[in-house]
């Protein structure tokens, strides 16, 4: 769905077709942003799903300081759409949030 120049598409998360049309409809839209749901203080570590000794499957866990029980954890694989949507942003010099 377009909206106001904003791009947005539902993501089924159990298997890797998402992924696959997620980053044929980024190569075609090149935008010049790319948001994937999470915390937005963990913006800074999106880049490092990039990096060469990075390898899924990885996970992102945070949790506030003054409640460890309120952990929530964002799992990253291969066939992730959150992740090829980074892998994409990061190649593509698009602002990764």
């Amino acid at each position: 769905m377009t909206e106001d120049g904003i791009s947005y598409f539902g993501i089924r998360h159990h298997g890797p077709g998402s992924a696959d049309s997620l980053v044929k409809a980024l190569q075609e839209l090149q935008p010049v942003a790319v948001l994937i749901e999470g915390p937005t203080d963990a913006s800074p570590l999106l880049p490092l799903l990039a990096s060469p000794d990075m390898k899924p499957p990885v996970a992102l866990l945070c949790y506030p300081e003054d409640d460890p029980a309120a952990t929530s954890f964002w799992p990253f694989a291969e066939f992730s759409p959150e992740y090829q949507a980074a892998l994409w942003a990061v190649a593509n010099k698009a602002a990764l949030r």
